[in-house]
C-alpha cells in the first residue's frame, strides 16, 4: 500500500522515485569523497610548502609555528582555486 505522502500515486512511480533518490545519494557521496581528497591534497602540500619555507628561513618556536600556518593557509587556498579552476576549464566539473 502507498503512503500517505504518496497518496494517489502509482507503486512504480514511487519505486521510481526512490531509484533517483538513491542516484543522487550516491553521487552526492561520491563528491564529498573527492572534496575530502582534494582538501587533503591541498592541504597537505600547502603544509609541505611552508614546512620547507620555515626550515629555510631557520624559524623555530612559536614564530616559526604562526609563519608556517599562514603560510600553509594561503597556499592550500591558492592550490584549491587553481586546481577547481583547472578542472573546470576542462569541464570535468561543474
Amino acid at each position: 500500500m502507498c503512503s500517505t505522502r504518496h497518496k494517489g500515486v502509482s507503486a512504480e512511480w514511487v519505486a521510481s522515485e526512490r531509484i533517483y533518490t538513491t542516484g543522487l545519494y550516491r553521487e552526492l557521496r561520491m563528491v564529498i569523497v573527492w572534496s575530502v581528497f582534494g582538501i587533503f591534497l591541498c592541504g597537505g602540500l600547502g603544509g609541505l610548502a611552508a614546512w620547507a619555507l620555515v626550515t629555510g628561513l631557520g624559524l623555530s618556536g612559536t614564530l616559526g609555528a604562526i609563519v608556517a600556518a599562514v603560510v600553509g593557509m594561503v597556499l592550500a587556498v591558492a592550490l584549491w582555486a587553481a586546481i577547481t579552476a583547472l578542472l573546470r576549464s576542462f569541464g570535468l566539473i561543474r
